[in-house]
């Protein structure tokens, strides 16, 4: 991302297209920039945990991750790491 940038500052390129959650983390942590999301997401994609099949540890991950996302720590993760951008 950070050449991205870099070739956006002087007018080198135009736009780029990226992993929106890789977007939104960089315009949080570089508020002052001139950059801004647009548009709409091209392909929503969702993002997993990979373990090996009958893994034993599969149901307390989903178990762990539900509860988290009930009790909104997901959401105040979300508002950490990207911002108040919303989602695309």
């Amino acid at each position: 991302m950070a050449s991205a940038a870099a070739a956006l500052n002087p007018g080198e390129l135009k736009a780029v297209v990226y992993d929106a959650p890789v977007l939104r983390y960089y315009l949080t942590r570089n508020s002052g920039t001139r950059f801004r999301l647009v548009g709409q997401v091209f392909e929503k994609q969702l993002y997993g945990i990979g373990l090996q099949q009958e893994s034993p540890f599969r149901l307390a991950i989903n178990r762990a991750l539900l509860a988290l996302n009930e009790r909104g720590f997901m959401t105040q993760l979300e508002k950490k790491w990207f911002g108040s951008t919303p989602e695309l």
